[in-house]
């Protein structure tokens, strides 16, 4: 048996001993559209019914980190309406438990809810557009850093709404997340000017200057495509820094359970040269460790060492940041739970 099937063994006895608690439980990802490889994960999320969150669990095996996670209804209408960015969780999933029938058909409703939406070109148009706002407040940022390595962060954020936007004129969303974003844009029936070339430009720019015009005219491509103003955004107003927290450093070490696998991902697109890939995921990783780590760390920097010809700088600079958030969580007391096999996960649990 696969590990993967394994896992999902796992996950389903361990909904048999919690069932009064679950109304749902739903994979997603690469296992479900059929790309999965040794090293991928399951994707699973579980809608409560309780309060208790029980089943909620991180952990890292053989080396590839899992997170299983509660979401709520509330937010599974909000992905049905194209609300929320989240689509694969509902429109590419497949439901693994069910507490009745009730909850299964609600599931489902929901699934066609999104079906219905897709063929409305209107309402598309509405939620292209609102992508290409988010997008034009990124813009602004943009344009007013002096930091090349936030401006990455930035742009790779406004690359996922600009690609959002345009899915969503095409009717369509990225049915693999941002793992294939740019292969599925090139499938796209329309596309705006030279909006390939310019993803390629953003890559590839070295420079601060470079990556802001590049960001700029990307965006200006964007509004004409749906024909839309390119509306001017008030320049962001300074915040007062935040003064750090307390460590947590349980917290840093379910932190970094679930994103291990964003390491993993930087190393294996250094292998295989994916640079559009390894841009997104270094500045979702980045924002990440400035945003949700609790704990403190020599830097995380991740952005300044990308070179689009050269992914070794970055990947080397990963695993510098990935040992230190190890070494810093085991000597704060945190413990992060690291596993060879499937059993041990049942020992955690006393289930076997």
């Amino acid at each position: 048996m696969k590990i993967q099937e394994q896992v999902l063994t796992y996950i389903t006895q361990r909904t048999n001993h919690l069932a009064e608690e679950i109304a749902l439980v739903v994979c997603y990802g690469s296992y479900v559209t059929g790309n999965a490889t040794a090293l991928s994960d399951v994707d699973v999320f579980y809608i409560p019914r309780l309060k208790n969150h029980e089943l909620s669990e991180t952990f890292i095996l053989k080396g590839i980190g899992y997170d299983i996670f509660p979401l709520s209804w509330e937010i599974l209408e909000e992905i049905a309406d194209f609300k929320n960015g989240l689509s694969p969780l509902l429109g590419d999933s497949r439901v693994i438990y069910s507490y009745s029938p009730q909850e299964l058909q609600r599931f489902e409703d929901l699934q066609k809810q999104m079906q219905r939406q897709l063929a409305d070109k209107q309402l598309m148009q509405e939620r292209a557009i609102a992508r290409l706002k988010k997008a034009g407040q990124l813009n602004q940022k943009i344009q007013h850093t002096d930091s090349l390595s936030f401006a990455r962060e930035l742009v790779g954020k406004q690359l996922s709404s600009l690609s959002e936007s345009i899915a969503y004129q095409n009717q369509t969303y990225f049915h693999k997340g941002m793992k294939e974003q740019y292969q599925e844009l090139q499938k796209m029936d329309v596309l705006p000017e030279d909006f390939l070339h310019g993803y390629q430009a953003i890559l590839q720019a070295q420079t601060l200057p470079v990556l802001q015009q590049a960001a700029k005219k990307l965006f200006t491509s964007a509004c004409a495509f749906l024909h839309q103003p390119e509306a001017r955004y008030p320049e962001p107003a300074l915040t007062a820094e935040i003064p750090s927290s307390k460590p947590d450093y349980h917290q840093a070490a379910s932190w970094y359970e679930e994103v291990c696998s964003s390491f993993n991902k930087i190393y294996s697109c250094e292998q295989t040269g994916n640079a559009a890939l390894v841009f997104l995921t270094a500045g979702s990783l980045q924002s990440s460790l400035k945003e949700d780590l609790s704990i403190d760390l020599a830097t995380t920097d991740l952005l300044s060492f990308y070179d689009f010809k050269d992914l070794t700088r970055l990947s080397k600079q990963a695993r510098a940041i990935e040992r230190d958030c190890e070494i810093s969580i085991i000597a704060g007391g945190g413990t992060i739970h690291r596993y060879d096999t499937v059993d041990e996960l049942y020992q955690r649990h006393k289930m076997k």
